[in-house]
């Protein structure tokens, strides 16, 4: 499990450097909810892994497009006339 670990966190950590070259904020994100889970697991465990991780600050996100209003709902078909019944 240790190795697998470590493996996941340089494969992500990679991923992660990749997509801030490229400019990619989405892609970034993503890397960076995988990296902090696997670290929230390598915590819950008790492994150390401060000499996997680089701890450099990592630049802040810019901001994600807005996304596009979505399409008017159909209206709903009328409901049927109630009927009362005595019971």
């Amino acid at each position: 499990m240790l190795k697998e670990l470590q493996s996941q966190i340089e494969t992500v950590q990679h991923n992660l450097d990749l997509a801030i070259q490229a400019g990619l904020p989405y892609e970034t994100y993503l890397h960076r909810a995988r990296l902090a889970d696997l670290l929230d697991m390598a915590n819950r465990y008790g492994i150390d892994v401060s000499g996997w991780v680089d701890h450099s600050p990592l630049p802040p996100l810019p901001p994600l497009p807005p996304l596009p209003p979505l399409p008017p709902l159909p209206p709903l078909p009328p409901l049927p006339p109630l009927t009362l019944t005595e019971g």
